[in-house]
Formats: C-alpha cells, structure tokens, sequence
C-alpha cells in the first residue's frame, strides 16, 4: 500500500522518514500543498538516490 503525502499525514511522514534516514532535516522536508514531487525530489538527491528507490522506501512505510 502506497503511502501518500499529504496535509493531514505529513508530520507522521517526517517522523518516519527522519527516523530512517537520520542525516535528513527539517529543511529538507519543507512542504507546500501540491508540492510533494519537489521535497520528493529534493529528498531523494539529499539520499542519492532515484525518484522511484525513494518512492519504494515510503510505500514501506
């Protein structure tokens, strides 16, 4: 099951995803409404990592 990003999850999400990858931070994980491909994608170069390896590592979620 995909885990979507969206305005009512997205605390949880920061918290997971800080969890696993701790060199993330708040900056990184900024977060506008309609934006998640962007922090998606910012995220993903922080990692090095592909769009879609990132994608795989939240639908664990």
């Amino acid at each position: 099951m995909d885990f979507l990003i969206n305005k009512q999850n997205i605390e949880e999400f920061k918290y997971r995803i800080i969890k696993k990858f701790p060199q993330l931070t708040e900056s990184d994980l900024q977060h506008k409404d309609g934006k998640e491909e962007k922090m998606l994608k910012k995220i993903a170069q922080k990692l090095s990592m592909t769009n879609n390896q990132i994608r795989s590592v939240i639908s664990d979620f």
